[in-house]
């Protein structure tokens, strides 16, 4: 007989048992809002039990609570009470997206892998029950990408369009988050690699502006055609502006050491951009972590 959760005992697990769910796409509390919740915890304890499953190298992986067990953690107790389901992998899946996406604010960097994993999920689920002749729960010859539309209230496009969100470099995504890079424009950027997306973030971070959807579009073009260089987004972005743009002109005598002798000028261009994308990453971060003490 299959388990439900309201018929499911509850259990007190050590909350160093616990795992967090591999490639979780929702991001974690603030520091304030788990700090609130942790003294939440301290005075009332866990009203909502977790979900878990167990793991065959043993413990359990969190599908649903990952902010209550570091509530705990931050408060100093050692055990929360726990719902344990044995489930395979797509219906963990499936189940922790589901709980996750109940929160108040849903990122669209959270909705894209998301939507991708629970996709994915679901066309491997698909494909189980077609194999032994049953479509538990689907509309006969329903593609999983129109049940996923039909059970998260988006057009079919809409979530295709979230979905392309994971194909942006790390900061382009974030940039989505913050409301400042438009949806439309970052859709468009997607189908750039990532050498090219990070020339984009260079323009947007010497203009302090992001490129509009026209750009957005040109730029994909000027990579189809293969016209693609460093300067192509900050020139496109400049253009009709009135803007002159300045040139630097580096020597190259003075590099050609660092490099193999059959280095182009492009391969050096590209490589001293990723050394310094790099170099400003880890200041980036060294600034987070001191700000932090």
């Amino acid at each position: 007989m299959k388990d439900t959760q309201s018929r499911t005992p509850i259990q007190r697990l050590a909350v160093d048992t616990l795992q967090p769910f591999k490639n979780h796409p929702f991001r974690m509390y603030s520091r304030e809002k788990l700090a609130e919740l942790s003294e939440s915890i301290r005075e009332n304890g866990v009203i909502s039990p977790i979900l878990v499953r167990p793991l065959a190298s043993g413990g359990y992986e969190i599908v649903s609570g990952h902010n209550r067990v570091e509530a705990c953690k931050l408060a100093g107790i050692e055990t929360i009470p726990a719902i344990v389901r044995d489930m395979d992998d797509d219906t963990a899946i499936l189940m922790m997206i589901d709980a996750n996406q109940q929160r108040e604010t849903v990122l669209p960097s959270e909705k894209a892998f998301a939507y991708k994993m629970r996709l994915e999920a679901m066309k491997r689920q698909g494909k189980r029950t077609a194999s032994v002749g049953t479509q538990v729960g689907y509309k006969s010859g329903e593609k999983s990408a129109d049940r996923l539309a039909r059970d998260v209230g988006e057009s079919r496009n809409q979530i295709q369009r979230y979905i392309r969100l994971t194909y942006l470099i790390p900061e382009l995504r974030d940039m989505v988050d913050s409301g400042k890079l438009a949806m439309n424009p970052a859709v468009e950027l997607s189908y750039l690699p990532t050498m090219e997306q990070t020339y984009v973030l260079a323009a947007i971070q010497s203009e302090q502006s992001s490129p509009t959807l026209a750009q957005a579009k040109e730029m994909k073009e000027a990579f189809t055609r293969g016209v693609f260089t460093f300067d192509t987004p900050l020139e496109i972005m400049l253009a009709g502006k009135g803007k002159r743009k300045e040139v630097l002109t580096l020597p190259m005598d003075r590099f050609a050491g660092f490099f193999p002798p059959d280095s182009t000028p492009r391969e050096i261009e590209e490589a001293l951009f990723r050394i310094l994308t790099d170099y400003q990453r880890r200041q980036e971060r060294k600034r987070a972590k001191d700000m932090e003490r």
